[in-house]
């Protein structure tokens, strides 16, 4: 029997917001450890230049476009990838925005529902998206990216909403990690798809 926990090709990963910051250095240490790296960003022409540098050094890379605020955006990148990479083993939900640091009351209308949508929902839409193709596979990693603001919070970063997004992802993780009150992890327990964490 194959342990699958030892590649037998090359693990391919997603990274979105890859294109820059901390997304860009999830990317080139992925690369670096030998998997093929999806850059996966709203700005396509930055991917595309990173993935090119990528690409030069190593193991395969490529961009694709995401607006992660929108799940159908979403499921097109996943698509993409694996039509392109044959299959992806490892998504890293890194996408994310301050958005505008100002007391709630005098931000833009839409300004909440922006940041929620950028930094909350894509968690949840690429985890849908990936998981089904994990589970085919038996074999997979998710991690989600979140700020310190969802620890300690910061006051004009956009209200709470900044802050609320982060926690939620670090309680989801932190969740996960011990087995408890985490739909994902109790649903992948239930098809048997133990390798996927």
């Amino acid at each position: 029997m194959v342990d699958q926990d030892v590649p037998t090709v090359p693990r391919v990963a997603i990274v979105t917001g890859g294109a820059s910051g901390i997304g860009e250095a999830i990317a080139r240490q992925l690369h670096g450890n030998g998997h093929e790296v999806v850059v996966a960003d709203v700005r396509h022409s930055a991917a595309a230049v990173l993935a090119e540098t990528l690409r030069r050094t190593g193991a395969r890379a490529s961009a694709v476009e995401v607006d992660v605020s929108s799940e159908a955006s979403v499921r097109r990148m996943v698509a993409e990838a694996i039509d392109r990479h044959g299959h992806v083993d490892i998504i890293v939900n890194n996408a994310g925005i301050a958005g505008r640091s100002a007391p709630s009351w005098e931000l833009p209308d839409g300004e909440w529902e922006k940041v929620i949508a950028i930094d909350l929902s894509s968690v949840y839409y690429g985890c849908r998206a990936v998981i089904p193709h994990m589970v085919e596979r038996r074999w997979g990693r998710i991690v989600n990216i979140a700020s310190i603001a969802g620890k300690e919070g910061n006051p004009n970063a956009v209200g709470p909403v900044y802050c609320l997004a982060p926690s939620r992802r670090r309680r989801r993780a932190s969740a996960a990690r011990r087995g408890w009150s985490c739909p994902i992890r109790g649903q992948l327990t239930a098809t048997k798809a133990r390798r996927i964490s």
